[in-house]
């Protein structure tokens, strides 16, 4: 066999191993289910917010003016599994809501001025897939 066609099979090797290495990567990226709140750009108050994903805490701060926030879900969740979004603001709305994200897709929430989901912009099938958190304000209420 000559040199050439041992360069050959070596270079299709190492391809064929990035390959193998990189796909599971990228289907892990592609398949995670994402769930973005999208803060109005109308709002006069800035945002606190606490996303908690079965434990996994992030805290964080929408400025006036808008923005959104972004959590990655568990893409193989189990029975258990849960993702909570509480926000608030310094004047005293408080609001929260569990959601169930679907497999390889992204969930847009939208808030309104005030900071009640938006029903009007969100989508219902997205709506379906939020519950109020027992023992706080409804979101999509005054």
């Amino acid at each position: 066999m000559s040199t050439n066609a041992n360069n050959t099979k070596i270079k299709y090797g190492r391809w064929t191993l990035i390959i193998l290495l990189v796909c599971p990567v990228v289907f892990w990226y592609l398949a995670s289910p994402v769930v973005a709140v999208n803060f109005s750009h109308e709002g006069k108050e800035e945002f606190r917010y606490i996303w908690n994903t079965q434990h996994r805490i992030y805290r964080g701060e929408m400025p006036i003016g808008g923005g959104a926030s972004v959590e990655w879900g568990h893409i193989f969740p189990d029975k258990d599994f849960f993702m909570r979004f509480d926000w608030w603001t310094d004047k005293g709305a408080q609001r929260c809501f569990y959601v169930t994200p679907k497999w390889g897709r992204t969930i847009d929430i939208y808030l309104d001025a005030s900071g009640r989901i938006d029903t009007a912009v969100t989508d219902h099938d997205v709506i379906a897939r939020l519950k109020q958190c027992a023992g706080e304000p409804d979101p999509f209420r005054p």
